[in-house]
């Protein structure tokens, strides 16, 4: 059913999948500036190796090559912004298991595994009869401490 100022829960569903479609967007814009930072940086390489002066010095691509490279709050503010609508419909809609399922995929495939723990644990305590829950929760445990360690052989927490 609907909550009291008449929002369903597909609607919540298709705004959050607009969300996820513009994070896919300002991913795929952020790897093509980046490649073609790489570009410029690369043939201005060649043309200071054929005037070996160095006053084809151009600090502002390099500047904005700088930026491009290093994460900032744009980065995860979209994500963030889900897993916000997220908590919304789920504390709505009373932890309805096809949203709860929903948001699993989600955490997963922006690896966002802290959140997913938690997810779980909550989803666990609304529905602790729910056997595929159950057996979700617990390859998680399993496969995903394995999926979320590093090549050092640490895990999400830096934890041996």
């Amino acid at each position: 059913g609907s909550g009291k100022n008449g929002v369903t829960k597909s609607d919540y569903l298709k705004y959050i999948e607009e969300e996820i479609l513009l994070e896919r967007l300002r991913k795929l814009r952020k790897e093509k500036v980046l490649r073609e930072m790489r570009r410029r940086r690369e043939k201005q390489g060649r043309k200071e190796s054929e005037d070996d002066d160095g006053s084809n010095d151009d600090g502002d691509t390099r500047k904005r090559a700088a930026a491009y490279k290093t994460s900032g709050p744009g980065d995860s503010h979209i994500v963030q912004h889900i897993h916000f609508l997220y908590q919304r419909l789920l504390k709505k809609f009373h932890y309805d298991l096809d949203i709860c399922f929903n948001y699993i995929q989600f955490c997963k495939d922006f690896k966002s595994f802290g959140q997913l723990g938690r997810v779980y644990a909550e989803a666990l305590q609304r529905h602790p009869r729910e056997e595929g829950l159950w057996i979700e929760a617990a390859g998680f445990e399993f496969f995903g401490m394995l999926d979320a360690q590093d090549g050092d052989g640490r895990g999400r927490n830096g934890e041996e």
